[in-house]
């Protein structure tokens, strides 16, 4: 029984270390920087086995539900964030751009982010930023949980690199 009790136990702190890493660059840039701006781009994303323009074509409600989706992104990372650096959709210095790979049925999605800095030059890229979607409403609510899940998860990875 306790063998049982410490395999479960190192399965939930692998389970809990996997998702968002710093993959090159460094949050240094960002130090006193008060907000950063958030962007989606989708141009080169799979949504639901088509391609981006597929998906906005076939997708009534897009234009209002990606800024949901952004919406929800950017309340959950600030939540986690605490303060230390607040998400927005204004012009700032920095940006953070995810760009999104895929987006499955169920509204889980993969991206990379880079954060750029005005020029344009990528200051640092973080990958593996997943969101795990919904199980209940329309896809564009699906795609919502997941940016959700993904912005606290990136919230937490600011808030723990920012210092």
């Amino acid at each position: 029984m306790n063998r049982f009790k410490v395999m479960v136990l190192f399965g939930l702190i692998a389970m809990s270390s996997y998702g968002q890493k710093l993959d090159q660059g460094s949050f240094d840039s960002l130090k006193g920087e008060k907000k950063i701006k958030v962007e989606f781009d989708y141009t080169n994303a799979v949504i639901k086995n088509m391609s981006y323009a597929d998906y906005v074509a076939q997708e009534k409600n897009w234009d209002t539900g990606s800024v949901e989706i952004l919406r929800k992104f950017i309340t959950e990372f600030n939540a986690a964030t605490k303060g230390k650096i607040v998400a927005t959709t204004e012009d700032t210095k920095y940006k953070l751009v995810l760009k999104v790979s895929e987006v499955e049925k169920r509204g889980d999605t993969e991206a990379v982010g880079n954060v750029v800095d005005a020029e344009g030059n990528v200051i640092a890229t973080i990958k593996d930023c997943e969101g795990e979607g919904g199980k209940w409403g329309t896809h564009i609510n699906l795609m919502g949980d997941a940016a959700q899940n993904m912005g606290a998860a990136l919230g937490k990875l600011f808030k723990s690199k920012i210092k």
